[in-house]
């Protein structure tokens, strides 16, 4: 399995190390997109956002839930109108569960593009790696880092959940009887900043 995480942290960090490059085509899930939004509800404006940046994305439900499918398909240059739901538990009473009408006009399109996985990607990423092999050989030690900071937390947390429920733990004598003069002293103080004394006290409620 360590292989397998390797390349696949491996692949995730070249994407990210990736710059954002405009590209001529349609808008895909991951695209970088520049534009201009207009949002209505009842024929009043909600939205009205010019050269906003937004990354569609399948689990993103901003402005409303649907909204990053509608987008997919648009050409630089080019709109779409299109209507959705506001959810019903929207913070704004206003727009609750309501149709809002869109109107979204693409500016601009761009999309990571990343360089080969090579020595020369190692080197560039850190002066420390000499090779694609030096960064996988880091990557791995981390990996295999956190597996076993992950494997000892458990194991002491399962410890821990023994002790608390099979263990019975029974406190000395003598520090019982510290808390109960703690206690004893505490009341005392609280009657007598009333003025009462605790002797008083004690024969009142007969104890």
């Amino acid at each position: 399995l360590l292989p397998d995480q390797v390349e696949k942290a491996l692949e995730e960090l070249k994407v990210r190390k990736a710059p954002w490059e405009p590209v001529d085509r349609a808008v895909v899930f991951g695209d970088l997109l520049t534009i201009d939004i207009q949002g209505s509800v009842d024929s009043k404006s909600v939205i009205n956002e010019t050269g906003a940046t937004y990354s569609p994305e399948p689990a993103i439900q901003y402005p409303v839930p649907g909204f990053s499918e509608q987008l997919l398909g648009i050409t630089k240059g080019n709109g779409k109108e299109f209507k959705l739901h506001f959810p019903d538990d929207h913070p704004d009473p206003a727009v609750a569960a309501k149709e809002c009408a869109f109107n979204v006009l693409v500016k601009e399109i761009k999309a990571k593009n990343p360089p080969p996985l090579d020595d020369e990607f190692a080197r560039n990423l850190d002066e420390q790696y000499e090779s694609l092999e030096d960064l996988r050989s880091k990557i791995a030690k981390e990996i295999e880092s956190r597996a076993k900071a992950e494997s000892d937390r458990k194991y002491e947390e399962s410890i821990m959940e023994a002790l608390r429920t099979r263990a019975t733990i029974e406190a000395p004598p003598n520090l019982t009887e510290r808390e109960i003069d703690h206690l004893i002293m505490e009341e005392a103080r609280a009657l007598a900043s009333n003025g009462i004394k605790f002797d008083n006290y004690l024969k009142a409620i007969g104890k």
